[in-house]
C-alpha cells in the first residue's frame, strides 16, 4: 500500500477546502422530493389531526384518526370528530364519526352515529382517493400522478428558515392557496427529513377575523405491512343509505310550508296541518348532532316563553334510527317541545325532499297562515333571530297585508 506523502496530504486538504459546499435544497427541490417520496411508497400509515379554528363561536372542528394507504388503490381512513364553542373551551365528541374504506375495487363511505350507521357504496375510480383524503391533503399525492405540487398550491413558493415543531426540525415552504372565488389563503408546509409534509397550516383573513385550518401527521410509517383485512368492510345489517345527491334550494321564506305526517315520541301521529292557525317553530335536527343538542335548551326556553301565545315548537329528528331516537328521548326532558321522528332514509325524508335543508339544525318559523316567515340554518349560540321571527309571525296582520 502506498503511503501518501506530506505534500500529497496538503494538496488533498486544500482541494477539500476549496470544493463547493453542497447546495441547500430549494423550495422546488423539496416539492419534487415530496411527490417522489409519496408516489414511490408501496404503503403508508399515519395518525392525523385536523383542527379548524374560526373567529366565531360554535364553529371550531377537530378531526383525529388513522390513515392507511397502499397500492394500487387501497385505503382506510378512520375519523373521530369533535367540536367546541370557543378556543378556550374543551372539545366534545360531535357524534358523527366517519369511515372511508377501499379495497381497490369497491369504496365505502360511512357515517358512524352512536345508534345508527349510514353508508354509501361506489365503484373505485380515479376520483376516489381525492374524496377519501379530503381531510388529509398532505397525503393526496400518494395516489396522484403528474406535476409535483403542495396541497392547494397556487403561484410561487418561498423557502423560509427551518423551524422546530414537536421536537424535530423541518423545512418550511410558504405559498398562496387557490381561492376559487373565496378569500385567499396563505399556507405553511413543514417537510421532514423523509420529504413528507408533517404539518400544514392554512390561514385565511375573513371579515370577522382569521380562520385557520391545521393538519398534523404523526407516527408516519412508510412501507409498513398493510394486510388485506385492513381494507375490508361490511356494513351492519341495519345500516341505512347515505344520500349525497344534490338537493334543490332550501324552502324560501314566504313559501307555503309543505304538510307531512310523522309519529311523535309516544307513537302518536302528528301532522303539520294540525297546527294551522298557530305559529309553528319547526326544527329539523339529529340526536347525534352536537350543535343540534346545543340548540335545544335555547329552543326550550323560547317555547316556554311562548306556550300561551298560540305558538308550538315541533322538533323532527331526521337521519337516525328509531332505536337512537328512543334512547335519546329517555335521557332528555324538554317539556315544551313536541318531538317527532322521520325514520325515512336520507334524501327521502321530509327535511330533504320537501324543505331541502343543507345543514342541521335548521329551524323554520311558520306563520298562522301556513307560510314560512323565517328559515334559520345552523346554531351559533343564543341570538334574538329566532325570537324576532316568532314575534313577526305572531304579529296581527293588517287588512292590506291580508
Amino acid at each position: 500500500m502506498k503511503i501518501p506523502t506530506k505534500a500529497s496530504l496538503i494538496v488533498l486538504t486544500l482541494a477539500a477546502a476549496c470544493a463547493p459546499a453542497m447546495a441547500a435544497p430549494s423550495a422546488e427541490d423539496l416539492i419534487r422530493q415530496n411527490a417522489a417520496a409519496l408516489q414511490s411508497a408501496a404503503s403508508l400509515k399515519a395518525d392525523f389531526e385536523e383542527i379548524d379554528s374560526y373567529p366565531e363561536p360554535f364553529k371550531d372542528l377537530a378531526q383525529r384518526g388513522t390513515a392507511t394507504l397502499a397500492r394500487p388503490g387501497q385505503l382506510r381512513v378512520d375519523i373521530h370528530r369533535f367540536r367546541r364553542v370557543d378556543a378556550d373551551k374543551p372539545w366534545a365528541a360531535s357524534g358523527n364519526d366517519t369511515l372511508a374504506v377501499s379495497d381497490g375495487k369497491t369504496y365505502w363511505y360511512a357515517f358512524l352515529h352512536p345508534n345508527s350507521t349510514q353508508t354509501r357504496q361506489e365503484a373505485f375510480t380515479g376520483a376516489t382517493p381525492r374524496a377519501a383524503l379530503r381531510q388529509l391533503p398532505a397525503l393526496t399525492a400518494f395516489f396522484a400522478t403528474g406535476d409535483a405540487a403542495l396541497p392547494g398550491q397556487s403561484g410561487p413558493t418561498v423557502l423560509e428558515a427551518d423551524e422546530t415543531w414537536e421536537g424535530a426540525k423541518y423545512h418550511v415552504v410558504t405559498y398562496d392557496v387557490g381561492s376559487e372565488g373565496g378569500p385567499a389563503s396563505k399556507a405553511r408546509a413543514y417537510l421532514g427529513d423523509d420529504s413528507i409534509v408533517h404539518r400544514l397550516v392554512f390561514t385565511t383573513q375573513t371579515p370577522k377575523g382569521i380562520a385557520t385550518k391545521e393538519w398534523n401527521l404523526r407516527n408516519i410509517q412508510v412501507n409498513a405491512p398493510a394486510p388485506a383485512s385492513t381494507f375490508a368492510y361490511a356494513p351492519p345489517a341495519d345500516a341505512t343509505p347515505l344520500n349525497g345527491s344534490p338537493r334543490g334550494a332550501q324552502l324560501a321564506e314566504g313559501a307555503p310550508a309543505p304538510d307531512f305526517t310523522l309519529r311523535d315520541a309516544h307513537g302518536a301521529p302528528v301532522k303539520l296541518s294540525d297546527y294551522k292557525g298557530m305559529t309553528v317553530v319547526l326544527e329539523f335536527w339529529e340526536t347525534w348532532c352536537l350543535p343540534c343538542n346545543q340548540s335545544l335548551p335555547h329552543a326550550q326556553a323560547i317555547s316556554h316563553a311562548n306556550k300561551d301565545k298560540n305558538t308550538v315548537t315541533l322538533a323532527v329528528a331526521i337521519w337516525d334510527s328509531q332505536k337512537g331516537f328512543d334512547a335519546w328521548i329517555k335521557k332528555h326532558d324538554y317539556p315544551d317541545i313536541r318531538f317527532a321522528i322521520d325514520p325515512s332514509p336520507q334524501g327521502k325524508d321530509v327535511a330533504s325532499s320537501l324543505y331541502h335543508i343543507a345543514t342541521t339544525p335548521t329551524t323554520f318559523v311558520i306563520g298562522p297562515d301556513g307560510n314560512v316567515v323565517k328559515a334559520i340554518p345552523g346554531f351559533n349560540g343564543k341570538t334574538d333571530v329566532l325570537e324576532a321571527a316568532i314575534a313577526a309571525a305572531q304579529a296581527p296582520k293588517t287588512a292590506s297585508a291580508q
